[in-house]
Protein backbone atom coordinates (compact mmCIF):
# COMPACT_ATOMS: atom_id res chain seq x y z
CA UNK A 1 0.00 0.00 0.00
CA UNK A 2 1.34 3.81 -0.54
CA UNK A 3 2.03 5.63 1.99
CA UNK A 4 0.05 9.19 2.92
CA UNK A 5 0.49 11.82 3.10
CA UNK A 6 3.96 12.20 1.07
CA UNK A 7 6.47 15.26 1.12
CA UNK A 8 8.71 15.41 -1.74
CA UNK A 9 11.96 17.61 -2.16
CA UNK A 10 13.13 19.16 -5.30
CA UNK A 11 9.35 18.21 -6.42
CA UNK A 12 9.48 21.63 -9.43
CA UNK A 13 12.72 19.57 -10.68
CA UNK A 14 13.14 17.48 -13.79
CA UNK A 15 11.80 13.96 -11.40
CA UNK A 16 10.12 15.58 -8.91
CA UNK A 17 7.56 16.96 -11.59
CA UNK A 18 7.29 13.43 -12.90
CA UNK A 19 7.00 12.05 -9.76
CA UNK A 20 4.27 14.27 -8.02
CA UNK A 21 2.20 13.76 -11.44
CA UNK A 22 2.12 10.04 -11.10
CA UNK A 23 1.20 10.27 -6.82
CA UNK A 24 -1.63 12.77 -7.70
CA UNK A 25 -3.20 10.69 -10.70
CA UNK A 26 -3.60 7.90 -7.61
CA UNK A 27 -5.43 10.35 -5.59
CA UNK A 28 -3.06 10.52 -3.13
CA UNK A 29 -2.04 13.40 -0.71
CA UNK A 30 1.24 15.18 -1.98
CA UNK A 31 3.01 17.91 -0.57
CA UNK A 32 5.64 19.60 -2.26
CA UNK A 33 8.94 21.43 -1.03
CA UNK A 34 10.17 23.99 -3.52
CA UNK A 35 12.84 26.48 -3.60
CA UNK A 36 11.20 29.95 -2.16
CA UNK A 37 12.99 31.27 -5.59
CA UNK A 38 11.92 29.26 -8.98
CA UNK A 39 8.49 29.37 -10.75
CA UNK A 40 7.36 26.03 -10.43
CA UNK A 41 6.89 25.91 -13.90
CA UNK A 42 6.77 21.90 -14.71
CA UNK A 43 3.63 22.33 -11.51
CA UNK A 44 1.40 24.67 -13.16
CA UNK A 45 -2.18 23.76 -13.85
CA UNK A 46 -2.15 20.67 -12.20
CA UNK A 47 -5.48 19.54 -11.11
CA UNK A 48 -5.47 18.50 -8.48
CA UNK A 49 -2.62 20.30 -7.36
CA UNK A 50 0.27 19.68 -4.87
CA UNK A 51 0.23 21.54 -1.35
CA UNK A 52 3.41 23.72 -1.76
CA UNK A 53 5.74 24.48 0.62
CA UNK A 54 8.52 27.69 -0.57
CA UNK A 55 11.24 26.28 1.65
CA UNK A 56 15.03 26.79 1.91
CA UNK A 57 16.55 23.12 2.79
CA UNK A 58 19.59 24.29 3.78
CA UNK A 59 16.91 26.02 7.04
CA UNK A 60 16.38 23.42 9.06
CA UNK A 61 14.08 24.50 11.24
CA UNK A 62 12.24 25.47 8.51
CA UNK A 63 12.46 21.85 6.99
CA UNK A 64 11.46 20.47 10.29
CA UNK A 65 8.41 23.39 10.98
CA UNK A 66 7.08 21.57 7.70
CA UNK A 67 7.56 17.73 8.36
CA UNK A 68 6.00 18.77 11.77
CA UNK A 69 3.14 20.35 9.83
CA UNK A 70 2.65 17.69 7.22
CA UNK A 71 3.18 14.52 9.66
CA UNK A 72 4.30 12.73 6.04
CA UNK A 73 4.13 9.20 5.86
CA UNK A 74 6.86 9.38 3.80
CA UNK A 75 9.31 11.44 2.48
CA UNK A 76 11.26 11.12 -1.26
CA UNK A 77 14.39 13.36 -0.91
CA UNK A 78 15.03 14.15 -4.70
CA UNK A 79 16.25 18.00 -4.15
CA UNK A 80 20.42 18.08 -5.19
CA UNK A 81 22.87 20.55 -6.24
CA UNK A 82 22.32 22.25 -9.59
CA UNK A 83 25.23 24.27 -9.88
CA UNK A 84 27.33 23.86 -13.05
CA UNK A 85 29.54 20.70 -13.05
CA UNK A 86 32.69 22.46 -14.52
CA UNK A 87 33.36 24.58 -11.52
CA UNK A 88 34.21 23.29 -8.03
CA UNK A 89 31.77 24.63 -5.76
CA UNK A 90 32.36 22.46 -2.85
CA UNK A 91 30.56 25.27 -0.42
CA UNK A 92 27.62 25.12 -2.99
CA UNK A 93 27.48 21.38 -3.39
CA UNK A 94 27.85 20.65 0.19
CA UNK A 95 24.97 22.88 1.47
CA UNK A 96 22.35 21.44 -1.10
CA UNK A 97 23.34 17.63 -1.60
CA UNK A 98 25.09 17.13 2.35
CA UNK A 99 23.54 20.06 4.42
CA UNK A 100 19.89 19.84 3.41
CA UNK A 101 19.65 16.24 3.30
CA UNK A 102 21.32 16.11 6.84
CA UNK A 103 18.25 18.57 7.82
CA UNK A 104 15.49 16.16 6.04
CA UNK A 105 17.02 13.24 7.79
CA UNK A 106 16.86 14.84 11.03
CA UNK A 107 13.37 16.33 10.51
CA UNK A 108 11.77 12.49 9.91
CA UNK A 109 13.82 11.36 12.43
CA UNK A 110 12.09 13.60 15.09
CA UNK A 111 8.21 13.18 13.98
CA UNK A 112 8.54 9.22 13.56
CA UNK A 113 7.50 6.90 12.08
CA UNK A 114 8.66 8.42 8.72
CA UNK A 115 9.81 6.74 5.81
CA UNK A 116 12.59 8.44 3.28
CA UNK A 117 13.58 7.83 0.11
CA UNK A 118 16.79 9.31 -0.84
CA UNK A 119 18.11 10.11 -4.55
CA UNK A 120 21.70 9.24 -5.36
CA UNK A 121 23.64 9.57 -8.31
CA UNK A 122 25.83 7.08 -10.63
CA UNK A 123 28.46 9.64 -10.14
CA UNK A 124 28.83 8.09 -6.26
CA UNK A 125 31.23 5.59 -8.27
CA UNK A 126 34.08 5.34 -9.83
CA UNK A 127 33.27 5.23 -13.71
CA UNK A 128 36.27 2.83 -14.46
CA UNK A 129 34.82 -0.08 -12.93
CA UNK A 130 31.67 -0.91 -14.96
CA UNK A 131 29.49 -2.58 -13.72
CA UNK A 132 28.82 -1.00 -11.39
CA UNK A 133 28.47 -2.44 -8.10
CA UNK A 134 26.26 -0.96 -4.50
CA UNK A 135 28.99 -2.11 -2.73
CA UNK A 136 31.95 -0.71 -4.39
CA UNK A 137 34.37 1.37 -2.10
CA UNK A 138 35.58 4.31 -5.32
CA UNK A 139 36.58 7.94 -5.04
CA UNK A 140 34.21 10.14 -7.18
CA UNK A 141 35.53 12.39 -9.72
CA UNK A 142 33.22 15.02 -8.94
CA UNK A 143 32.32 17.36 -6.28
CA UNK A 144 28.93 16.52 -7.19
CA UNK A 145 29.81 12.77 -7.52
CA UNK A 146 31.64 13.31 -3.77
CA UNK A 147 28.60 14.94 -1.57
CA UNK A 148 26.04 12.86 -3.22
CA UNK A 149 28.60 9.89 -1.71
CA UNK A 150 28.79 11.57 1.80
CA UNK A 151 24.66 12.25 1.63
CA UNK A 152 24.61 8.14 0.99
CA UNK A 153 26.77 7.41 3.85
CA UNK A 154 25.03 9.74 5.61
CA UNK A 155 21.52 7.92 5.07
CA UNK A 156 23.32 4.77 6.10
CA UNK A 157 24.25 6.31 9.14
CA UNK A 158 20.88 7.20 10.17
CA UNK A 159 19.49 3.41 9.09
CA UNK A 160 21.96 1.63 11.76
CA UNK A 161 22.28 4.51 14.20
CA UNK A 162 18.57 5.65 14.88
CA UNK A 163 16.65 3.37 13.10
CA UNK A 164 15.46 5.57 10.35
CA UNK A 165 13.62 3.78 7.28
CA UNK A 166 15.68 5.28 4.87
CA UNK A 167 16.94 3.56 1.30
CA UNK A 168 19.45 5.13 -1.19
CA UNK A 169 17.94 4.54 -5.32
CA UNK A 170 21.33 5.64 -6.76
CA UNK A 171 19.97 7.33 -10.07
CA UNK A 172 21.73 6.90 -13.99
CA UNK A 173 21.55 8.98 -16.23
CA UNK A 174 17.74 9.81 -17.08
CA UNK A 175 15.68 11.52 -19.93
CA UNK A 176 12.28 12.37 -20.79
CA UNK A 177 9.43 14.42 -20.21
CA UNK A 178 10.11 17.39 -18.77
CA UNK A 179 14.14 17.22 -18.66
CA UNK A 180 15.96 20.70 -18.68
CA UNK A 181 16.55 22.00 -21.88
CA UNK A 182 19.99 21.97 -21.71
CA UNK A 183 20.46 18.52 -21.48
CA UNK A 184 22.22 16.56 -24.32
CA UNK A 185 18.41 14.70 -24.98
CA UNK A 186 15.92 17.42 -25.02
CA UNK A 187 18.72 19.41 -27.07
CA UNK A 188 19.13 16.43 -29.73
CA UNK A 189 15.85 16.45 -29.91
CA UNK A 190 14.79 19.76 -30.23
CA UNK A 191 17.46 19.64 -33.00
CA UNK A 192 16.39 17.10 -35.05
CA UNK A 193 12.77 19.01 -34.61
CA UNK A 194 13.61 22.51 -36.16
CA UNK A 195 16.85 21.49 -37.76
CA UNK A 196 19.17 23.40 -35.31
CA UNK A 197 23.13 21.55 -35.49
CA UNK A 198 24.28 20.35 -32.16
CA UNK A 199 27.31 19.54 -30.83
CA UNK A 200 28.51 16.25 -29.00
CA UNK A 201 31.00 14.24 -27.45
CA UNK A 202 33.79 12.04 -29.54
CA UNK A 203 32.29 9.38 -30.19
CA UNK A 204 32.75 5.95 -27.56
CA UNK A 205 31.07 7.74 -24.80
CA UNK A 206 27.74 5.68 -22.93
CA UNK A 207 25.85 6.25 -20.49
CA UNK A 208 23.31 3.44 -18.49
CA UNK A 209 20.08 5.89 -19.77
CA UNK A 210 16.69 5.45 -18.18
CA UNK A 211 12.80 6.51 -19.20
CA UNK A 212 11.78 9.16 -16.12
CA UNK A 213 9.09 6.91 -15.83
CA UNK A 214 10.78 3.53 -14.85
CA UNK A 215 12.48 6.49 -12.18
CA UNK A 216 9.30 6.84 -11.15
CA UNK A 217 8.16 3.14 -10.78
CA UNK A 218 11.19 2.42 -8.92
CA UNK A 219 10.23 5.30 -6.32
CA UNK A 220 6.60 3.66 -6.04
CA UNK A 221 8.29 0.46 -5.76
CA UNK A 222 10.45 1.55 -2.62
CA UNK A 223 7.72 3.48 -1.16
CA UNK A 224 5.72 -0.03 -0.82
CA UNK A 225 8.58 -2.46 -0.02
CA UNK A 226 9.13 -2.95 3.28
CA UNK A 227 13.06 -4.35 4.32
CA UNK A 228 14.72 -1.31 2.62
CA UNK A 229 16.32 0.40 5.12
CA UNK A 230 20.00 1.14 4.61
CA UNK A 231 20.55 0.04 1.91
CA UNK A 232 22.17 1.40 -1.87
CA UNK A 233 20.03 0.34 -4.83
CA UNK A 234 21.23 0.73 -8.24
CA UNK A 235 18.13 2.41 -10.80
CA UNK A 236 19.24 1.39 -14.04
CA UNK A 237 18.67 -0.60 -17.09
CA UNK A 238 21.60 -2.58 -16.44
CA UNK A 239 22.61 -1.71 -20.61
CA UNK A 240 24.63 1.30 -21.74
CA UNK A 241 24.64 3.24 -24.93
CA UNK A 242 26.56 5.95 -26.59
CA UNK A 243 25.60 9.17 -27.16
CA UNK A 244 25.77 8.05 -30.84
CA UNK A 245 23.19 5.33 -30.61
CA UNK A 246 21.19 8.12 -28.77
CA UNK A 247 21.34 10.78 -31.74
CA UNK A 248 20.36 7.54 -34.26
CA UNK A 249 17.77 6.58 -32.27
CA UNK A 250 15.99 10.02 -31.93
CA UNK A 251 16.41 10.60 -35.72
CA UNK A 252 14.78 7.41 -36.25
CA UNK A 253 11.87 8.13 -34.11
CA UNK A 254 11.33 11.71 -35.67
CA UNK A 255 11.84 10.91 -39.24
CA UNK A 256 14.74 13.70 -39.44
CA UNK A 257 18.47 13.81 -39.37
CA UNK A 258 20.66 15.39 -37.11
CA UNK A 259 23.50 17.45 -37.91
CA UNK A 260 25.96 17.36 -35.21
CA UNK A 261 29.21 18.19 -34.34
CA UNK A 262 31.20 15.56 -32.63
CA UNK A 263 34.24 15.71 -30.14
CA UNK A 264 33.50 19.09 -29.85
CA UNK A 265 33.98 19.19 -26.14
CA UNK A 266 37.65 18.67 -24.30
CA UNK A 267 37.43 15.14 -21.78
CA UNK A 268 35.42 15.82 -18.65
CA UNK A 269 36.33 13.95 -15.69
CA UNK A 270 32.44 11.58 -15.69
CA UNK A 271 33.36 11.24 -19.69
CA UNK A 272 33.47 7.15 -20.08
CA UNK A 273 33.70 4.51 -22.70
CA UNK A 274 31.97 2.13 -19.46
CA UNK A 275 29.01 3.56 -17.83
CA UNK A 276 26.40 0.56 -16.88
CA UNK A 277 25.09 -0.70 -13.51
CA UNK A 278 24.80 -3.90 -11.65
CA UNK A 279 21.30 -4.32 -11.30
CA UNK A 280 21.08 -7.52 -9.57
CA UNK A 281 20.70 -6.43 -6.24
CA UNK A 282 17.66 -4.04 -7.18
CA UNK A 283 15.70 -6.71 -8.92
CA UNK A 284 16.47 -9.24 -5.54
CA UNK A 285 15.35 -6.63 -3.28
CA UNK A 286 12.67 -4.54 -4.78
CA UNK A 287 11.18 -7.16 -7.46
CA UNK A 288 12.15 -3.71 -9.66
CA UNK A 289 13.76 -3.68 -13.21
CA UNK A 290 12.93 -0.94 -15.99
CA UNK A 291 10.77 -1.15 -18.67
CA UNK A 292 11.17 1.36 -21.34
CA UNK A 293 13.40 0.09 -24.26
CA UNK A 294 16.07 3.11 -25.22
CA UNK A 295 14.35 3.49 -28.74
CA UNK A 296 10.85 3.09 -27.73
CA UNK A 297 11.50 5.89 -24.84
CA UNK A 298 13.56 8.00 -27.13
CA UNK A 299 10.45 8.01 -29.27
CA UNK A 300 8.10 9.06 -26.26
CA UNK A 301 10.02 11.49 -25.38
CA UNK A 302 10.38 13.19 -28.83
CA UNK A 303 6.68 13.49 -29.19
CA UNK A 304 6.04 14.63 -25.95
CA UNK A 305 9.00 17.47 -26.95
CA UNK A 306 6.92 18.18 -30.07
CA UNK A 307 3.64 18.87 -28.56
CA UNK A 308 4.79 20.72 -26.06
CA UNK A 309 7.92 22.56 -28.29
CA UNK A 310 6.46 26.63 -27.49
CA UNK A 311 5.73 25.89 -23.36
CA UNK A 312 9.08 24.11 -23.38
CA UNK A 313 11.18 26.46 -24.47
CA UNK A 314 9.39 29.76 -23.02
CA UNK A 315 9.67 27.83 -19.59
CA UNK A 316 13.77 26.78 -19.98
CA UNK A 317 14.79 30.21 -21.27
CA UNK A 318 17.92 31.45 -18.82
CA UNK A 319 17.28 28.42 -16.44
CA UNK A 320 20.96 27.05 -15.40
CA UNK A 321 22.47 23.62 -17.41
CA UNK A 322 23.24 20.31 -15.63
Amino acid sequence: MMPSPLLITGAAGFVGANLTRALLARNLDVHAIVRPSTDGWRLKGLAPSPTLHAVDLRDGASVKAVVRQVKPAAIVHLAKYRGNPHTLDYGGAYATNLDATRHVLEAARDCPPVRVVHAGSSLEYDLSRSPLKEDQESTPLTVHGVTKRAATALCQHYAARHGLPVVVLRLFTVYGPWEDGARFVPRAIMSALDGSPIAVTRSGLVHDWIHVSDVVGAILTALSTDGLEGHVLNVATGRQSTNDDVVAAIARATGRQIRHTADAFPSRPWDAEAWVADVSKTRTLMGWTAAVELQAGLAQTSEWFKQHASLYQASLAGETPT
